[in-house]
């Protein structure tokens, strides 16, 4: 199965966190990410070099972006769950990109996700 990391994990990764360092070198496919997954790590950045680095630490991985529609059953799932659950309009993309193409997204965010039904999310490894 296809496993797609949420803009959590990619910032432990980054950041060198050693548990997200051993389960990712523990991991036997390469992870991708949803492409709004990138523009998030983006909108993160203070400045030119913080650019830089994530720009570089996200080429390594396949990005998948929503289809239209993915964005159609977005529309209803951020409609259903912006109120009860706190689903940002880019969760409510992210998850029906993953759900889309069949794939789990690994995340510490389950408390948005939990709200979006069929997909597919875990924890990829424990924080202290």
């Amino acid at each position: 199965m296809l496993l797609l990391l949420d803009a959590d994990v990619c910032v432990d990764l980054a950041r060198g966190y050693p548990p997200a360092l051993h389960w990712f070198a523990s991991l036997t496919e390469r992870p991708a990410l949803p492409g709004l997954v990138v523009l998030e790590l983006l909108a993160g950045c203070r400045n030119g070099r913080e650019m830089r680095t994530t720009r570089k630490f996200t080429r390594q991985f396949q990005l998948h972006w929503p289809r239209e529609q993915d964005c159609e059953r977005a529309i209803d799932t951020y409609a259903r769950a912006k109120l009860s659950h706190g689903l940002s309009v880019n969760d409510a993309l992210i998850a029906e990109t993953v759900i889309g193409i069949g794939a789990t997204l690994y995340t510490f965010n389950l408390k948005y996700f939990r709200a979006v039904a069929g997909l597919s999310h875990q924890q990829p490894y424990p924080k202290s």
